[in-house]
């Protein structure tokens, strides 16, 4: 299993590089709410707009494709899925900051950097599917970093941490754990220091705050999962200038 996830890790390396080329090359079609996304062979253009929240066009594979997707319109997704929609928030957020999320770096106290989302890597043989629905970059105040897989969820469930902690099989594997490092640090065009293999990588969930905490399974059952954070979330404003507002749980 190892060796196939290491070939398609060597390819969504491929395609960060090559999306990279195409973000210098064509800097004022990103101006607004457009970007790219890498995946394992291929690249998708997609908004992060709150009404086209992750639309777009996927299994792009060359510039000539790329051209062809800038011409037409992305339309809103058929199916509502609110999750998307705070997805694309923190993606305009870490946009504004040069790739960091502020919100979340001030309220946990460290730097949290954007690196992809969507990240979907699968193994033929097993069947086995990893999915991270965002990786980030968290560098402590002694400036070391290491790698956090994020789950996004509009409902408290407990099947959400299993979702961290099964991604963390390929993310902390000492044979891919450098392809994982190099990846983040091509999309976020920084150099980390890294933390040592025992620290390797942290988990965060995002879902809704409960209503009332003191009685969240979340609270009884977090001591099963290490390394892993939990903020909930409330959408607050009007409605044209609604923000995510994240607390910690």
């Amino acid at each position: 299993m190892i060796e196939t996830i290491a070939t398609k890790l060597d390819e969504l390396n491929k395609q960060a590089k090559l999306i990279k080329r195409f973000e210098n090359k064509y800097k004022d079609k990103f101006a607004n709410d457009l970007r790219l996304r890498p995946s394992v062979g291929s690249f998708s253009l997609v908004s992060c707009a709150d009404k086209t929240s992750q639309s777009g066009w996927s299994k792009l594979g060359s510039e000539n494709g790329l051209n062809r997707a800038f011409g037409k319109a992305i339309q809103r997704q058929r199916r509502n899925v609110p999750e998307k929609k705070l997805q694309s928030w923190l993606i305009r957020e870490a946009r504004k900051g040069a790739r960091k999320i502020q919100s979340i770096s001030e309220l946990l106290g460290d730097q949290f950097w954007f690196v992809s989302d969507e990240i979907a890597i699968s193994d033929p043989v097993t069947k086995k599917k990893f999915v991270a629905d965002m990786l980030l970059v968290r560098v402590d105040n002694k400036n070391l970093a290491q790698l956090v897989n994020v789950e996004l969820k509009y409902q408290r469930s407990m099947d959400t941490f299993r979702q961290v902690i099964k991604f963390r099989e390929v993310l902390e594997n000492p044979r891919l754990r450098r392809a994982w490092q190099h990846f983040a640090e091509i999309m976020t065009g920084r150099t980390f220091q890294w933390h040592l293999p025992q620290k390797n990588t942290y988990g965060l969930v995002i879902w809704p705050t409960a209503d009332n905490p003191s009685r969240a399974l979340a609270n009884k059952k977090r001591a099963d999962y290490e390394r892993i954070g939990v903020l909930g979330f409330m959408r607050k404003g009007p409605k044209a200038q609604k923000r995510y507002v994240f607390k910690i749980e």
